[in-house]
């Protein structure tokens, strides 16, 4: 009895020993990757807390309003926290991102610095923002000053935003002793993978014609219902596999079979979900009015990028006049981009995740990235200043972006934060007293 017994046992767990191992073997397969219960875990959070970063496509769903100077911004309203992947932020009564108002007044023992751009300057604004603040600590003329900053960066927006914002709160009466500027991916690159399909201004702020005829067409709005329920279905996936292995009872959800039946039905929910969003950016209404698709711009014309770089620089160069007529140090960045050839060694994690050979943003990247570098080059040349970041993660080998877009994990947020810290810090040019206000 008792070798039978043990007879069975044995082959029970033979037999569950070889079935983690086929499904091992089949999550690699799948995902071209090695099983690492980490990183599965890892992914699965991140798509766990996706509902933030879908209100990009969610033009519907109220947790974006058009602003009359801004393009959009936040719904304070619907009381919405937007996920960072790692911190929370309320909406602000002024729609940002933010734990506190954009309308800080001047202080002597306060460093006030303005954190502007799109999602990855916000990322680094809360993910690598220790960094930075610990780096600003060394400048000499930061001395004994508390730094305080305030997040003028939204997921989408491209330039003239951050003018438009720097203008509008310094109306207001709003304060920055210093203003840091990471942007560049979203003016190069959403131009032509977004507003080109559909024939709207490329200057125009990012999802125009869906926040404002799209709204109303019968296409759009399926695509956008689509793609929300995809998002929210993909989210929902992963949350019952996190949810499951924080259970000590319930381990298996770590185990490879666990993975496999995960990545099963999660790529077929990105594959649907892909094809969501190319029906979106194909649609077009038959009635496209100026309100939705602005001034005619031919884009059959091979200067769409030199001229995405030209309004780009002007700017930089408007915000770095503005900030140096109201005493307010500014450095302008150009954000890193897995897609700029040379810029990172690729690890194998961010092959799998970060990377693909169809992105739609790689050819923009490829051929817009290098007018961006050179319209740096005069924006140093005028006196901005201006530092290319492009090639900051060169000898890097670990996985630092999460996505194919151009999003980075903390530790890419910390790097970074560090390195902007170092340049504003070891700046000698910005000695000038503050004008008061």
């Amino acid at each position: 009895m008792i070798k039978r017994a043990v007879f069975w046992a044995i082959l029970f767990g033979a037999t569950l020993g070889a079935i983690e191992w086929a499904a091992r073997w089949a999550y690699g397969m799948a995902s071209e990757s090695t099983f690492d219960a980490s990183v599965i875990d890892a992914a699965q959070r991140e798509l766990q807390a996706e509902i933030g970063p879908s209100r990009r496509d969610s033009l519907l769903g109220g947790l974006e309003v058009i602003h009359p100077y801004l393009g959009f911004v936040g719904n304070p309203i619907a009381r919405s926290k937007l996920s960072d992947g790692l911190h929370q932020n309320e909406i602000t009564e002024y729609g940002l991102n933010d734990d506190k108002s954009p309308i800080q007044r001047a202080s002597e023992d306060r460093l006030i610095v303005g954190i502007f751009g799109g999602s990855v300057a916000h990322y680094m604004s809360t993910q690598g923002v220790q960094a930075l603040e610990a780096e600003l600590g060394r400048a000499q003329r930061f001395a004994g000053r508390q730094a305080v900053f305030v997040r003028v960066a939204l997921a989408g927006w491209k330039q003239p935003q951050q003018l438009m914002a720097l203008n509008y709160l310094l109306m207001l009466g709003a304060h920055f002793d210093v203003l840091i500027n990471l942007d560049g991916f979203n003016e190069i690159a959403l131009p032509a993978v977004e507003s080109q399909p559909k024939g709207v201004f490329p200057f125009f702020p990012r999802g125009w014609y869906g926040r404002t005829q799209g709204a109303s067409d019968q296409n759009v709005r399926a695509a956008i219902g689509k793609i929300t329920y995809l998002r929210e279905e993909r989210s929902r996936w992963a949350a019952r596999f996190v949810d499951a292995g924080s259970d000590r009872s319930a381990r298996w959800a770590q185990t490879g079979l666990a993975a496999w039946l995960w990545r099963a039905r999660d790529a077929d929910l990105a594959a649907a979900l892909a094809d969501a969003r190319l029906q979106l950016l194909e649609s077009r209404a038959s009635d496209t009015r100026y309100v939705a698709a602005g001034p005619p711009y031919d884009y059959a014309d091979e200067t769409l990028f030199s001229d995405l770089a030209d309004g780009w620089a002007r700017s930089s160069l408007l915000m770095h006049q503005l900030c140096e007529a109201n005493g307010i140090e500014y450095y302008h960045f150009l954000q890193p981009n897995q897609y700029v050839p040379g810029s990172k060694p690729l690890h194998e994690e961010e092959r799998h995740r970060a990377w693909s050979e169809t992105s739609m943003y790689r050819n923009a990247v490829e051929r817009g990235y290098p007018q961006l570098v050179e319209k740096g080059r005069e924006l140093r040349e005028r006196g901005v200043a201006y530092t290319d970041l492009t090639r900051i993660f060169s000898d890097n080998n670990s996985p630092l972006y999460i996505d194919p877009c151009c999003h980075l994990n903390p530790d890419g947020s910390q790097l970074l934060g560090e390195r902007i810290g170092q340049i504003v810090s070891s700046s000698s040019a910005a000695t000038r007293a503050p004008i008061k206000r």
